[in-house]
């Protein structure tokens, strides 16, 4: 692990790479925004366990990780604080499984098991999605869908994060639809999507969650394929008015050879406003030692954070 970080940033001195320093910097940023509400990426399930959850827990928070399918033992991680919000349910899903498994995704699965080479790249990711409803401690009336992601990196499959991201959203469909049904709820719940989406604002994935809708003529379709058998073109839709509740961040991932904003906070605009954001480290404070990780910034990407309030 150690020689393959070295690898990632030799601009790190050794030091600072140790997990125990990264860790301590970690804890103490992320409580530090005293949050209601938390999502994690690439949280190693041994360091949640043993340190993550912990710690948390002392400082008021409950949570849960979902490890990627496969032999990586990494997931992501949600903590909600328990002063706040109760745990109603939880609907984790593996991505690939629920595309092939969950009836409501039949047109996708019979379109992408036509197409050998696609089939075989979705196949091979293990990709979660942590779906957690929570209920307001202050007003039961009010539900939020929270669903947590990290979404492929290669930079030439977008096509594939756009698939991953329209399972994620109809599976948090059904949440929405279950939940209020057995909530007996007057309204829908707030629907929230956090994660790392490998994806610039300018990406398909988030023309589908701004505007609902992606068409089967989409450039990103094919845009890197060479082959019929490397992507299908699908028509997309989801029923949520989404915005992004962070605004626009300059970047997020912060390394010598990237530097962009693809970690992303999308909120639900017909029941949550975004009323203030978690102002990121200026280009010098990230450059000062080449780019991140560093003595400073335990990790290659910047938190992001903002304030959300309920609509009346």
């Amino acid at each position: 692990m150690e020689s393959s970080l070295k690898e990632l940033f030799p601009y790190v001195p050794a030091e600072f790479m140790k997990i125990d320093y990264r860790r301590q910097l970690m804890k103490q940023e992320l409580v530090g925004y005293n949050a209601d509400l938390m999502c994690l990426q690439e949280v190693d399930t041994k360091h949640f366990e043993h340190h993550f959850l912990r710690y948390f827990r002392r400082h008021g928070y409950d949570g849960a990780v979902q490890r990627k399918k496969g032999a990586v033992a990494e997931g992501v991680a949600t903590f909600y604080r328990k002063d706040k919000f109760r745990l109603v349910s939880q609907h984790d899903i593996t991505i690939t499984d629920a595309m092939f498994e969950n009836p409501v995704f039949a047109e996708m699965a019979a379109a992408v098991s036509g197409k050998a080479k696609l089939k075989e790249s979705i196949m091979e990711r293990g990709t979660p999605a942590q779906v957690t409803v929570l209920e307001d401690l202050q007003d039961p009336s009010r539900v939020l869908v929270l669903a947590n992601t990290h979404l492929w990196y290669r930079p030439t499959f977008p096509h594939v994060r756009l698939l991953q991201m329209a399972v994620i959203l109809g599976h948090i469909e059904g949440v929405v639809k279950l939940t209020k049904k057995s909530l007996n709820l007057a309204r829908d719940p707030a629907v929230l999507i956090c994660g790392d989406f490998n994806s610039t604002s300018a990406r398909g994935v988030h023309d589908l969650l701004r505007t609902g809708s992606i068409s089967a003529n989409f450039k990103e379709w094919k845009e890197f394929c060479e082959k019929e058998d490397e992507y299908v073109e699908l028509s997309l839709q989801h029923p949520f008015r989404l915005f992004s509740a962070c605004g626009e961040p300059a970047f997020t991932n912060f390394v010598p050879q990237f530097q962009a904003a693809i970690d992303w906070i999308y909120a639900d605009e017909s029941a949550l406003e975004s009323t203030s954001v978690i102002p990121l480290p200026t280009l010098e404070e990230v450059s000062a030692n080449v780019a991140i990780p560093s003595v400073v910034f335990p990790s290659d990407h910047l938190a992001i954070g903002c304030d959300l309030k309920w609509k009346s």
